[in-house]
């Protein structure tokens, strides 16, 4: 059965990015201003570790499994995911993108491209975030008025400023200046995390570390929002009437690997269109051999592909395919490799 937990950070945040950093060479630290899954899952296992001697197994670690991450107002419970990848704002108004046939002599190598209604010049709204049950009633309906939040409503980029000491001689060393980008979450902004765990249990409520630098965060177990219920009933509804839809969206929730890089295979189907940002590299480190994960690439969150549908499969069949093609190339555990089927 799944728990939800909230996390409150309360204080800077640091995630380490891809890039390489050593102060003597870089003066400017590649950092991300959200966690990957892996982080999270991490700050709440390492809470696990320290609390049962169980936990410290091997076979313990798959135990947690997360669900979702979701970005949580804690003033009014309000629940958000990342913008789709095919909503196109031009400062004013938001279009959510449709889809058209691609122009003959075209390189773009898929049959479908995703462009906004409209005479203006738009960008694709990017660094934002859509309440959840909207992404099930607006941007479904193809609204101009989704109900959404951007990145700096959320939270703020900071950096410090630091030097490497020379512990011998007690003095700086030169050529050791460096930044380091952080992140500062809003007063009423956090996370809420679903997970399903059976071993073990956490508190009611606490404290863990989060980030590259552990700083100390605040975690409560709350029940589901109203907004996650509302969607949970879209899905509902979707299910029974997915017989007659010719097309779906596959909504990526949180980076994604994939056999072929930036697209699915699912054998059968037709992709007809993707949305995606540049690639993400994640690598880590792994604390057991004490050595750095080989480094591989995902699409980014907030992907956007269209699929031609078979007739004759479920909801239900199609999430399951999905699911395990996923579940080949990423730590689904982790948070890894989330995602949602949606009407196109």
């Amino acid at each position: 059965m799944s728990k939800f937990i909230t996390i409150k950070p309360l204080d800077t945040l640091f995630f380490r990015g891809a890039k390489p950093f050593n102060k003597s060479s870089d003066s400017w630290s590649d950092a991300d201003s959200l966690p990957f899954p892996s982080v999270v899952w991490g700050a709440l296992y390492a809470h696990l570790y320290y609390k049962h001697e169980e936990a410290k197994e091997d076979k313990s670690f798959k135990n947690l499994k997360i669900k979702n991450i979701y970005i949580y107002n804690f003033k009014d419970k309000s629940t958000f995911l990342p913008m789709p990848n095919d909503v196109f704002t031009d400062g004013k108004k938001i279009y959510i993108g449709e889809y058209k046939k691609v122009p003959n002599g075209s390189s773009y190598p898929l049959e479908y491209i995703n462009c906004a209604n409209s005479d203006e010049s738009v960008e694709r709204l990017k660094e934002s975030f859509i309440r959840i049950d909207s992404l099930s009633r607006e941007y479904i309906k193809k609204s101009k008025s989704p109900i959404y939040s951007k990145a700096t409503k959320i939270f703020i980029s900071e950096y410090k400023v630091g030097i490497a000491l020379d512990k011998s001689r007690k003095s700086t060393k030169e050529g050791h200046l460096y930044r380091v980008d952080l992140t500062q979450f809003c007063k009423k902004w956090g996370f809420l995390i679903e997970y399903d765990l059976d071993m073990f249990e956490f508190e009611k409520s606490g404290y863990l570390k989060l980030g590259g630098e552990s700083k100390v965060a605040k975690f409560e177990h709350i029940t589901k929002t109203n907004y996650i219920e509302s969607h949970e009933e879209y899905i509902e509804q979707l299910k029974m009437k997915f017989d007659n839809e010719e097309y779906f969206k596959l909504y990526i929730k949180t980076p994604t690997a994939f056999k072929e890089g930036w697209r699915p295979t699912l054998d059968g189907y037709k992709l007809l269109s993707a949305n995606i940002d540049s690639y993400l590299s994640i690598g880590g480190f792994d604390m057991k051999s004490a050595k750095q994960r080989e480094m591989r690439r995902y699409v980014p969150s907030g992907t956007v592909y269209l699929f031609e549908k078979k007739k004759e499969e479920s909801y239900q069949e199609i999430t399951e395919l999905i699911r395990q093609e996923i579940a080949e190339y990423n730590d689904t555990h982790k948070g890894f490799g989330l995602f949602e089927i949606l009407e196109a």
